[in-house]
């Protein structure tokens, strides 16, 4: 969640969206089991794990960007 926060992709959120947004990036994590698995073993994350938390988060929160920028969306560089 910090590391979303930190790439800047709620900034461009409707505060409305924001809980909601949250708790999508949340779930996301569960689309990248081995990236979770060393979160809750407190394991270092090697940049790979990092990119693959910012690729889930993006698309997790990609409903909620403002006009459907979810492409351009904060930190979707990481994608390319």
């Amino acid at each position: 969640m910090l590391y979303a926060l930190h790439q800047g992709l709620f900034d461009d959120l409707p505060e409305a969206d924001l809980g909601e947004a949250e708790k999508a990036v949340r779930a996301a994590v569960d689309d990248v089991p081995e990236v979770a698995e060393k979160i809750e073993g407190a394991e270092e994350l090697e940049q790979d794990d990092l990119e693959a938390l910012l690729r889930a988060a993006t698309e997790a929160i990609r409903e909620f960007s403002r006009g459907g920028e979810g492409a351009d969306a904060p930190g979707s560089q990481a994608q390319h």
